[in-house]
């Protein structure tokens, strides 16, 4: 407010003006908000006032007018803006810049820089603790007045350093008025929001914290019973006096072996340490495939299932041991146990091209297409007891493995589920 400025440009410097202002704004949310644990988090108060005072000297660095006799800027919001959420300190630091670089452009607009942001210092700091406490609504309400009140002070003892009052002062101070209140409402707004969809995200995370913990909990329950539930069928066994020594031996060995599955499931997920494609060496398919069936005979025998086997073909995979049994005895279980009232379970391979495909039917209770669509989501499960997670590992297993699954299925009439899984190559 000091010096002439060609009035044809306005419209460029009054944009620029806005510009500056609404630079910090959003570098508040990218180096602030989003970054929490960063070096700006840790150093608010330097942030708030380094990017405020730049705001500040650029803007009386582009002042704007409509004649040559009387030039303005905007100044005031970066001023009242971050004093506002800075606090006294800033407001003091802020009011020194502004007043010295009016003294380095010189003119008369130093005297009247000084006495309006003098008068807005005092106004501010009575307006900062009722701004920390307000709401939102409050916040635009008294940033508002603070900018209005600025703004009158600078049309009313500008016209005393000015000769003559045309037409061109009234309607341009009226302007100037305007801009002020609505860019610095904008502002205010902009940080509202910036900072209430902070906490909307930080709510989110936590709310996906908690979701991760339950996934974790239940996936930890679930695969942990299956091994539990097949140990339990081989002890019901041993009960029978009937039983060579041979094959008492073979049921506690089986025994002994989901005991220790068990073991290495709690310790992958307690660690977070599931095995990665790193840990994946050639598994023979039919020993793994005579495993699962031997692990789950007990159980199918508990639910009068008849299992039959077709061509069990020699084929090496790559895979986790202790991955791929966990993902057969799920699909094999879960087959078990839609036969409630007894029925057959048949499993088979077909060699492919570079592949193998292993078949599992049963003439359990069937699926409908929607059902097929949700199988595999988290907590989806068609069981009254289940807890969804099951097929979501299967589903997993098998991706990792670089297989797919195709499963058809018909209500009353069973589930036709196709694993298809790469052979390894042999060189």
């Amino acid at each position: 407010m000091s010096n002439e400025i060609d009035s044809n440009l306005f419209p460029h410097h009054l944009l620029l003006n806005i510009f500056f202002i609404l630079i910090p704004v959003f570098l508040y949310q990218l180096f602030y908000l989003e970054k929490p644990n960063g070096q700006f988090r840790k150093n608010r108060e330097l942030f708030i006032s380094v990017s405020a005072a730049l705001s500040i000297i650029l803007c009386m660095s582009f002042p704007f007018s409509f004649n040559i006799d009387f030039i303005f800027d905007l100044r005031a919001i970066p001023f009242i803006v971050a004093s506002l959420y800075g606090g006294y300190r800033i407001a003091i630091k802020l009011f020194i810049i502004e007043v010295l670089f009016c003294y380095i452009l010189g003119g008369f607009g130093f005297y009247l820089s000084l006495i309006s942001n003098s008068i807005l210092l005092i106004l501010i700091f009575i307006c900062i603790p009722k701004f920390a406490n307000a709401g939102k609504g409050r916040r635009l309400f008294l940033a508002a007045i603070l900018s209005f009140i600025y703004s009158m002070i600078v049309i009313l003892v500008f016209p005393f350093y000015i000769q003559t009052i045309t037409q061109s002062f009234y309607s341009f101070t009226l302007g100037y008025l305007s801009i002020n209140i609505v860019v610095t409402i904008i502002s205010i707004k902009l940080l509202n929001l910036m900072e209430q969809n902070h906490s909307f995200r930080k709510e989110i995370m936590e709310a996906e914290k908690l979701k991760v913990l339950s996934e974790l909990a239940a996936s930890v329950s679930h695969e942990v019973r299956n091994p539990l539930t097949v140990t339990k069928g081989f002890i019901q066994l041993l009960r029978e006096r009937s039983l060579s020594e041979e094959k008492r031996n073979n049921y506690i060995n089986l025994a002994l072996d989901e005991l220790g599955r068990a073991q290495d499931i709690l310790t992958d997920y307690l660690s977070f340490a599931r095995p990665d494609n790193e840990c994946f060496t050639s598994l023979s398919l039919i020993e793994e495939l005579n495993y699962s069936l031997a692990a789950i005979h007990p159980y199918a025998l508990m639910h009068d299932v008849i299992v039959r086997t077709g061509d069990l073909v020699e084929g090496e995979i790559v895979g986790n041991r202790q991955r791929f049994r966990q993902c057969l005895i799920n699909i094999l279980k879960n087959s078990i146990e839609a036969m409630s009232s007894g029925g057959e379970l048949y499993v088979t391979c077909i060699p492919q091209n570079q592949s193998v495909m292993i078949l599992i039917h049963d003439t359990g209770v069937g699926m409908s297409k929607e059902q097929i669509q949700r199988l595999g989501t988290p907590y989806y499960t068609t069981k009254e007891k289940g807890t969804g997670l099951g097929m979501m590992v299967v589903f997993s297993i098998i991706k990792a493995m670089n297989g797919k699954i195709n499963i058809q299925s018909q209500l009353g009439k069973g589930t036709r589920m196709c694993i298809h899984l790469p052979t390894e190559q042999k060189i």
